[in-house]
């Protein structure tokens, strides 16, 4: 699939970007240790019922008319990785925006730092 077209959306404060790349967007399960006195062989563990919904960096175009809010409400973020994909949502907000420094004769990006704070749930609507 390529990724051209794939945008980022704030549903509050519809916050706007040229987006150049987009980071791993995702969640990681956490493991609860129960190894105790008695156990023979490794340790052993359960799976907890909550899990980190991550964080994703995105590299996008610095913008000095964008007034970015660090740390950003809680919102909707959606990723809408390009062709007809269906997008992926989740609550997050932006707790970390780097400008990248510059150089002449380059574009002045910026890193920007997404916290995730709800489940993170595939659309059932496809994307155009």
């Amino acid at each position: 699939m390529d990724g051209q077209g794939t945008t980022v959306t704030f549903g509050t404060t519809s916050q706007t970007f040229l987006v150049i790349s987009v980071g791993e967007v995702g969640k990681e399960g956490e493991e609860i240790e129960t190894t105790h006195l008695g156990t023979t062989g490794g340790k052993t563990y359960i799976a907890a019922t909550l899990y980190d919904g991550g964080e994703t960096t995105l590299t996008v175009e610095h913008n000095n008319a964008n007034v970015v809010t660090v740390p950003g409400p809680v919102e909707t973020v959606a990723y809408n990785f390009g062709g007809e994909n269906k997008p992926v949502e989740t609550s997050g907000f932006i707790k970390s925006y780097k400008v990248n420094g510059a150089e002449t004769g380059q574009r002045v990006t910026a890193s920007l730092v997404i916290k995730h704070t709800a489940t993170l749930t595939q659309s059932t609507t496809t994307s155009a």
